[in-house]
């Protein structure tokens, strides 16, 4: 997208693009400690991860995971 810019005011474009993608990305990927386990359920649900990678959390957490997995199925 950027290497087709040819005028000064298409980066306008550019930037509206590049803003809504961070913002549907931040959405995606709410890294605050209070959603992680949801976004790692998310993620195992979608088939980005699995539950072996998880490996090393504590019980009640993968219990809250595979929960979440299981509910949204």
């Amino acid at each position: 997208m950027a290497a087709r810019i040819k005028e000064p005011d298409e980066l306008w474009e550019l930037e509206r693009h590049l803003t809504q993608r961070r913002k549907e990305i931040d959405a995606k990927y709410e890294f605050k400690y209070s959603a992680l386990l949801l976004v790692l359920a998310d993620l195992v649900r979608k088939g980005c991860i699995n539950l072996d990678e998880l490996h090393g959390l504590a019980e009640d957490k993968l219990h809250i995971i595979r929960d979440h997995v299981e509910s949204a199925a």
